[in-house]
């Protein structure tokens, strides 16, 4: 008799186990998703702020004319994608990301090219200073920005 309830007793230990077992996984897939989620928003941030000058700048070639942004404006662009990628680099740089990305290399690679890749797209601190040049830049961020997205989409579907 003692032995039938011990035996009860351990199978509902276990049972009780894989239950808090199963919420634990289920509170670590939550917490990733949310880590992905924040990461995600950023980098839809900063190609909307890339799309929405690269539309407009393209829209004013059409007729001749260039961009009306002035070198505060520009200044001032500059500061907010650098601001928002530092943002992003905290992320990538959280333990509970280097978690995730350790499970997906691809992910990780295309991560962290976005990551170096733009710092060395960043150039000289005043690139706001020459049109030209902040135009160059502002149409190269969407393509890491793309690069990564594909690989989240295919990571986390």
């Amino acid at each position: 008799m003692m032995d039938i309830k011990i035996k009860e007793a351990y199978d509902t230990l276990k049972e009780v186990i894989v239950d808090v077992s199963g919420v634990v996984h289920s509170l670590s897939q939550w917490k990733e998703r949310q880590l992905i989620d924040r990461y995600r928003e950023g980098l839809g941030a900063i190609n909307l702020i890339c799309l929405m000058i690269k539309a407009e700048d393209d829209v004013a070639q059409r007729f001749g004319k260039n961009i009306s942004l002035t070198i505060e404006d520009r200044r001032k662009i500059v500061k907010n994608i650098v601001s928002l990628s530092n943002d992003l680099n905290v992320i990538i740089e959280s333990d509970s990301m280097r978690s995730i990305l350790g499970k997906y290399p691809q992910l990780a690679e295309r991560v962290y090219l976005k990551m170096y890749g733009e710092r060395e797209d960043y150039g000289p601190a005043e690139i706001w200073s020459d049109e030209k040049e902040f135009l160059f830049w502002i149409r190269t961020i969407p393509s890491y920005i793309e690069d990564v997205v594909k690989e989240l989409d295919s990571v986390f579907k």
